[in-house]
């Protein structure tokens, strides 16, 4: 998995293979001191519409500073009023996780 990216670097490393790209998701916050920018419920939308979900897993990144713990749930809710199909939103919030941890141990 090629973790951290921006939604607008994800098209062009979509091709070098890895089997999952993560992107972290928060509030916008503008500010010098920000270090690690996380993605909006806009921009991953615009990413969706760009690449598909099938590849994309959805994290908070939490340890990196600010966040937001309900970051998550508040991206799905967006999506869903964005009529992104359930199949997407599973994929994105569940099944591509499941896939990429389970490698390693039977999780299911």
């Amino acid at each position: 998995m090629l973790d951290e990216l921006k939604t607008d670097t994800v098209p062009s490393v979509i091709d070098t293979g890895f089997a999952f790209y993560g992107i972290p998701v928060g509030p916008l916050l503008d500010s010098p001191f920000i270090v690690h920018r996380k993605a909006t419920g806009q921009e991953l939308l615009g990413a969706l519409k760009q690449i598909g979900g099938d590849r994309l897993i959805l994290n908070s990144a939490l340890a990196w500073g600010y966040g937001d713990c309900l970051a998550l749930s508040k991206i799905r809710l967006y999506l869903e009023l964005q009529d992104v199909s359930n199949d997407t939103l599973n994929n994105i919030f569940y099944e591509n996780a499941l896939s990429f941890f389970s490698q390693w141990r039977d999780i299911r």
